[in-house]
């Protein structure tokens, strides 16, 4: 008897925690823009920020507790890039203008929370991004899409903010619009593509993110008097399809249940 009453206790537990509790699954894809967020590249008048695009895609899972809050879980691959414009003068004096791109795609993971308030929604959360592969094109340096992967982190974990509203849906499915906001608090540079002194050994004359670092006389490629982390930032504006599974308890009173964004309205 005693065996019978814990096995149906582990039974219903999740019954309790679960009630009004509802699951739906979707598909994603956004497109933005992506950032190397650096301070000496900000500060330096030979060298500036191009804007870049970047995309994702992938797949979701929402668990929606009773109308107003879901935790949500993901998995979306990106590409994501940034485009540098320098310029740089030979000991001749000719002067060149260049663009160094830097491009990456990643596996990215997300845990996010989500509240729901008249068909809108607010998220907050954090994304830990696996990277597949990193490549550099520079024409200067005849660059022309290098792996420097070595150079840079594996990985990274940033904050996510965003929000959105229902777009279109029915009782089964809803499409959902949005934007998204990543910040990456950790050095996107590894520390050896930060050593200008190991990096020497390799032949290669600057450290990443950036190619060329000249002071303002404009003649000599020296590096900055401080070292200045490099922060990923990706903005974006993205779509989600979500079709609903199930719930772990039915609405008291034989309600129905109506899926809204992955949420019950």
């Amino acid at each position: 008897m005693k065996k019978i009453i814990i096995i149906v206790s582990f039974v219903l537990l999740p019954i309790f925690i679960f009630a009004q509790a509802f699951v739906d699954v979707g598909l994603k894809v956004g497109g933005g823009t992506s950032w190397l967020l650096n301070t000496n590249i900000f500060d330096d008048n030979s060298y500036s920020h191009r804007f870049s695009g970047a995309f994702n895609g992938g797949i979701k899972t929402s668990i929606n507790f009773r109308d107003k809050n879901a935790i949500t879980l993901e998995a979306l691959f990106s590409s994501q890039k940034q485009n540098f414009d320098y310029r740089w003068t030979e000991d001749s004096g000719t002067k060149f203008d260049d663009v160094s791109e830097i491009s990456w795609n990643n596996l990215d993971l997300y845990l996010l929370y989500r509240f729901y308030a008249n068909s809108a929604f607010t998220e907050i959360g954090i994304m830990n991004s696996l990277v597949q592969k990193i490549e550099m094109t520079d024409p200067g340096l005849a660059f022309e899409a290098e792996d420097v992967s070595a150079y840079f982190q594996d990985s990274y974990l940033s904050a996510v903010f965003g929000g959105g509203a229902l777009v279109a849906g029915e009782d089964s499915w809803t499409l959902m619009a949005g934007m998204r906001f990543h910040y990456a608090f950790k050095d996107f540079v590894s520390d050896e593509g930060n050593d200008l002194n190991a990096l020497s050994n390799r032949d290669i004359d600057f450290t990443f993110p950036n190619p060329f670092r000249q002071d303002f006389s404009g003649q000599e490629f020296n590096p900055y008097a401080e070292d200045s982390k490099t922060n990923p930032l990706f903005v974006e504006i993205i779509f989600e399809l979500n079709f609903g599974l199930g719930a772990f308890a039915k609405q008291t009173c034989g309600g129905r249940t109506k899926w809204i964004g992955g949420g019950r309205y």
